[in-house]
């Protein structure tokens, strides 16, 4: 009776322990370089710099993020703030001036898509795995008449984060994206299909402890909804 009791106990001890060890969720910064390839025939590599950034900084923790692009002189020229509570995107534009646009991340533009795996590749020496989407733009949103837009995210396995912060995050679809893959993302490339094709790798991650005072909104500023 007593080697079966202290079976049952050291059982329950392996499972407390595996349980603890498959929470060990990913909170830090990821540092990304950002690189464009023009399609509009407007579009030049130092405008998409200018206005887009060339480096992204991104806070990341329990599924809230803060991400800050950079142009070369230094200037923020955008941010993006995912809020998992409040079910909210806001974002800043350089050409926006102090104005936050808001909107809800439960919002959709996109119809649906196609999913393709695509070759793994070494990204700062963690192995990555990619796959491939090809998504149809909802009607109400056409522009141009660009119908499609493809995306390709690069995950690595080494780097987890929890798929229930996301579970409400349908912009893209990227709820059912992150809950098939729970796995920080160090690389993508976002074809728009108009203006640019942009490619951000990341080249420095940093596990720490993030402050949650780095997303808050800062409500002296005017906000509006898109």
């Amino acid at each position: 009776m007593v080697r079966v009791i202290g079976l049952i106990l050291l059982t329950i001890v392996i499972s407390s322990f595996n349980i603890s060890e498959t929470k060990n969720y990913f909170e830090g910064t990821v540092t990304y370089q950002l690189s464009y390839k023009p399609i509009h025939e407007n579009a030049t590599v130092a405008f998409l710099e200018e206005n887009y950034g060339v480096i992204e900084i991104m806070h990341y923790k329990n599924g809230f993020y803060k991400k800050i692009s950079l142009n070369r002189k230094g200037d923020t020229v955008k941010t993006i703030v995912h809020n998992p509570i409040t079910k909210m995107m806001y974002g800043t534009h350089i050409l926006s001036g102090d104005t936050i646009m808001k909107y809800s991340s439960l919002d959709n533009i996109m119809k649906g898509y196609k999913k393709t795996k695509v070759t793994n590749e070494q990204v700062l020496g963690y192995k990555t795995y990619g796959i491939q989407l090809d998504y149809e733009i909802s009607q109400d949103f056409v522009l141009y008449g660009i119908e499609n837009q493809v995306m390709t995210y690069y995950f690595s396995k080494k780097l987890k984060i929890d798929s229930e912060n996301h579970k409400n995050q349908k912009d893209g679809f990227y709820n059912e994206i992150i809950n098939e893959n729970p796995y920080l993302i160090l690389k993508s490339v976002d074809d728009d299909k108009f203006i640019k094709i942009e490619t951000k790798t990341a080249f420095k991650i940093k596990e720490d402890e993030i402050d949650d005072s780095i997303f808050e909104i800062d409500g002296s500023k005017p906000i509006i909804k898109i």
